[in-house]
């Protein structure tokens, strides 16, 4: 069949294919930026083991994974962050799609007992829009809930709903107990998980939230919180109450400033040891090192093409990093954007100001999505880069 450009039958192939496209591509993105190294969903497998946030570090708190015992020890003493990762399972039965989209945009701190965040990925937002799709494919109308508030806050503190959740903003405090038995590594997860409530109005289809207080595992059958003894009438003043209390305004987050040079020598040993050793080279090693790829920011990951950018050794970090655009070596340590600062140390810094809740659109914060590396440790790096790096 011979489509005519300017026909009705154009028009309307166009807008099939462009519908097919769309699904198509929100399950390529998320294929591509590799969302599932760190959550698990529905519709895509997980992928090797290499490649596994989650997964590897799951095997390494088991004892399953394949390492020798004393590093598999040593590990187990240091893992902190991606112990626990929300999953994408059932988010089409409870986000709103607009919101979806905004976040993976403008990542906030959604969940404050974790000490990852999700990472500020090099998303363009009709990336973000088509994911937003993927996960969530239809929307519905948001109607107001119905419920008495009053009561949907008294509910919350004699639930011990507070003993998991914050809700800043919110005039609430609760430091009652669930009223129910509770295994403690199953608690210890769940407040790890737990969202501040202060997002739900924004993230959740309201339509579903009481439903989803009373019967979380009918949405998300792994969702570590549990189902409260409550009444559908209960629920529906919890619900009403969540999405209508008034909120104070978010405090201003200020972005620290950086300290100044050492004024004592600082060799390579004391910077791999207290820096890249600790935390860097995870993302950034060669793949006998890391025990599996070598890490998204050397061999590339969550969308990022390979950098070629090696912690592994001295001669790794000196040999620079591939220009995303030219594919040309350069060096880390050359000035950032602002011109002074050492690109590698700008990284570091910008990691501050995401947190403080203002990116910078020139340097992606590092390390991606986790806790900003101590003011007095990237003091080390800068003092170690002015005295000309040495061995």
């Amino acid at each position: 069949m011979i489509v005519r450009p300017g026909t009705a039958a154009a028009a309307l192939f166009l807008v099939m294919a462009s519908a097919a496209n769309s699904a198509e591509d929100g399950a390529s993105l998320f294929a591509r930026f590799e969302c599932n190294r760190c959550h698990r969903i529905e519709r895509a497998p997980d992928p090797p083991l290499e490649k596994q946030c989650l997964g590897c570090h799951e095997r390494i708190l088991s004892g399953a994974f394949n390492a020798p015992a004393d590093l598999l020890s040593h590990w187990q003493g240091r893992l902190t962050s991606l112990t626990a990762v929300p999953s994408l399972i059932g988010t089409s039965k409870r986000f709103k799609r607009s919101w979806l989209a905004d976040y993976l945009m403008d990542p906030v701190d959604l969940r404050p007992a974790l000490p990852a965040t999700m990472p500020r990925l090099r998303l363009k937002r009709e990336d973000a829009e088509r994911l937003a799709e993927f996960l969530a494919p239809a929307d519905t109308p948001d109607p107001v809930p119905a419920g008495n508030p009053a009561n949907g806050r008294k509910r919350f503190e004699t639930l011990g709903c507070g003993a998991c959740h914050r809700f800043s903003g919110a005039d609430a405090s609760s430091s009652v107990p669930p009223p129910m038995a509770v295994d403690p590594a199953a608690l210890a997860r769940g407040i790890a998980l737990a969202p501040d409530l202060r997002y739900t109005r924004e993230r959740f289809r309201r339509e579903s939230l009481a439903l989803w207080i009373r019967d979380p595992a009918s949405f998300k059958a792994d969702t570590p919180m549990p189902a409260l003894p409550m009444s559908p009438i209960d629920a529906a003043d919890l619900a009403a109450w969540i999405l209508t209390s008034p909120l104070a305004q978010a405090p201003a987050a200020t972005v620290p400033k950086p300290l100044p040079l050492l004024e004592r020598e600082i060799r390579w040993p004391e910077v791999e040891e207290r820096v890249f050793k600790k935390i860097c080279r995870h993302c950034h090693a060669d793949a006998a090192f890391a025990f599996g790829d070598g890490g998204p920011g050397n061999t590339g990951g969550f969308g990022f093409p390979a950098r070629g950018f090696n912690l592994a050794t001295y001669q790794g970090i000196s040999s620079g990093i591939r220009d995303r655009d030219t594919g040309r070596r350069m060096s880390v340590f050359a000035p950032g954007p602002d011109g002074t600062t050492p690109l590698i140390v700008a990284a570091m810094l910008a990691r501050h100001a995401e947190i403080a809740g203002r990116p910078d659109s020139a340097v992606r914060g590092m390390p991606l999505g986790l806790p900003p590396i101590p003011l007095e440790e990237i003091q080390k790096v800068a003092t170690w880069i002015s005295l000309g790096r040495p061995r």
